[in-house]
C-alpha cells in the first residue's frame, strides 16, 4: 500500500498500479548506463510483463468491484506467492489440465479448450470449483464463474480469439497444448511472479521513501506528513 497508494485513500487504482510500475522501471534504469546492445534490464522485463497482465489481475483481485484494491484484496498477492512456493498452484494447474483433457492423451486440442471454457458446459463448472477450493478469491464458485465469463467476453471484445490465447502456451505452434508446454508456461509464470514480489520487497521501501519525500519516481507528499504546511505534521498512517 505504501508503494502503490499514491493518494493515500486506502485503495490502489489501476492507474496508480501502472504509475508505480513505471516508477519501478525508472529505478531499475538508474545507475551505470547499459552496454550497447544489452537490451532491457531484468527490472524492465519484469515491469513489461506485469503491465501486460495487470488489467486482468486487477479485475481478478477487485472482489467488490469498487475500482480500487483494498489492503485485504492485496493480501491475495501474498497468498498466491505462498501457493507457488508450496506447490499448491502447480497441483491446481495439473488438476485443471486433467479436467480439460477429456480424451486423456496428455494434449489439449482446440476443441477441448473450447469445451472447457464454454459458458453452457459442465467442464467450466468443474474447473471453477477446483480453483475456488484452492484460491477462494470470490465469496463462492458462482461469483468466480461470472468473473471468468466477464474476462472471456473482454478478451473476445478485444479481438483475442481462442487460437490467439492458445499461442501463449502452444510453444511448438502445432495448434494444441501439450502437458509439458503447460508445465513450461507455469514455470515461467512462477519465475516472473516470484521475481516480481522479491523486487517489490527489495525496491519498494526505497520507492515509498522517495514518494514520501516528494522527490522520487511517481512521488508525492503523504497527507499529514508536512504536505500541508505542517498543520498535522505529527500524524502518520500505519
Amino acid at each position: 500500500m505504501q508503494v502503490f497508494d499514491k493518494d493515500f485513500d486506502g485503495k490502489v487504482t489501476l492507474s496508480e498500479a501502472t504509475q508505480s510500475l513505471d516508477a519501478f522501471a525508472a529505478m531499475g534504469a538508474m545507475g551505470a548506463p547499459p552496454e550497447p546492445g544489452a537490451g532491457p534490464n531484468e527490472v524492465e522485463v519484469l515491469v513489461a510483463a506485469a503491465k501486460r497482465h495487470v488489467p486482468t489481475l486487477f479485475e481478478l483481485l477487485d472482489a467488490d468491484g469498487s475500482g480500487g484494491l483494498s489492503k485485504k484484496e492485496l493480501l491475495w498477492v501474498g497468498k498466491v506467492e505462498k501457493a507457488l512456493k508450496s506447490g499448491a498452484l502447480r497441483n491446481l494447474t495439473r488438476a485443471v489440465f486433467e479436467v480439460a483433457d477429456t480424451d486423456n492423451d496428455e494434449t489439449l486440442s482446440a476443441a477441448e479448450v473450447a469445451a472447457a471454457i464454454a459458458p453452457d458446459g459442465v467442464l467450466l463448472d468443474q474447473i471453477v470449483a477446483l480453483v475456488h477450493d484452492e484460491l477462494p478469491i470470490r465469496k463462492d464458485a458462482a461469483e468466480l464463474r461470472a468473473l471468468v465469463l466477464k474476462v472471456g467476453a473482454a478478451l473476445a471484445g478485444a479481438d483475442i480469439s481462442l487460437s490467439d490465447g492458445m499461442k501463449w502456451v502452444d510453444l511448438n505452434g502445432n495448434g494444441s497444448i501439450e502437458r509439458k508446454e503447460v508445465g513450461k508456461a507455469y514455470a515461467k509464470f512462477k519465475e516472473l511472479f516470484l521475481k516480481g514480489t522479491q523486487t517489490l520487497q527489495t525496491m519498494g521501501p526505497m520507492l515509498a521513501m522517495f514518494g514520501a519525500m516528494g522527490g522520487g519516481p511517481g512521488g508525492g507528499v503523504p497527507r499529514g506528513r508536512g504536505g500541508r504546511g505542517g498543520g498535522r505534521g505529527g500524524s502518520q498512517r500505519s
